[in-house]
């Protein structure tokens, strides 16, 4: 779209809202100017019927050594120009309240998120990390293996499998997320809960909870509790 994908924004939306339930616009953000950021923002808040199709504007933040990262829910974005490395980025993430960020594609590159070692300023920000990533899947990938890592570091992400695919085709990979009703503010709430689950199947559907808690929730065993999984 912005930053050299196949269609325009508006092209790109059409397509979108015949295919998905909801769809992020997220550009490399070295190639998006104020006024594109701004002209993106009226495009999805124009293609968001609530009930029926929720699109969302976000930004990708991205260099060959730190890895690649996507913001979401911000007024404001940011580069890897103006904050040129992981540190300088986490503390611009820290002062954007409302920001909801996900580690995309680990290990990629040579210093991917400083090899996934958590960071307090910015781990509330943090919802979600890509165990798929356009042809590459949970099963057929090689970012699954990063996920177990990323938890034991302290991170609390659900995993995702994205799009990513810069054209107007989609493949097979679906990030799910549990929601209320179809409408933007229930999208977030999920997210923030991290009620997501990854799949390499556009078809399925899963139901996994704690008692009455969801996936993504954090909760306490008390000494030898026993714990009674639901999933279906």
């Amino acid at each position: 779209q912005i930053s050299g994908a196949q269609g325009t924004p508006e092209e790109a939306l059409t397509w979108a809202r015949d295919t998905f339930d909801f769809y992020v616009m997220t550009d490399h953000s070295e190639e998006i100017t104020p006024e594109e950021w701004a002209a993106l923002g009226n495009a999805v808040d124009g293609f968001t019927a609530p009930g029926a199709f929720v699109a969302l504007r976000g930004f990708e933040w991205s260099t060959p050594l730190f890895g690649h990262i996507c913001v979401y829910n911000t007024s404001e974005y940011t580069n890897s120009i103006l904050t040129f490395c992981l540190s300088l980025f986490y503390l611009w993430l820290e002062i954007q309240p409302d920001a909801l960020a996900q580690f995309n594609h680990p290990g990629r590159e040579p210093l991917a998120f400083n090899n996934l070692a958590y960071n307090a300023c910015a781990a509330d920000n943090f919802f979600a990390m890509e165990t798929g990533n356009k042809d590459d899947g949970n099963a057929t990938g090689p970012y699954l293996a990063f996920y177990p890592t990323i938890l034991d570091e302290g991170w609390k992400v659900a995993p995702t499998s994205n799009q990513d695919n810069d054209s107007l085709n989609a493949n097979a990979h679906r990030s799910v997320m549990i929601a209320d009703n179809l409408s933007r503010e229930s999208l977030l709430e999920a997210m923030r809960a991290r009620r997501i689950y990854s799949s390499d199947d556009p078809n399925l559907q899963i139901i996994f909870k704690l008692g009455t808690q969801w996936m993504g929730s954090e909760v306490e065993r008390q000494g030898g509790e026993k714990l009674c999984f639901t999933v279906w």
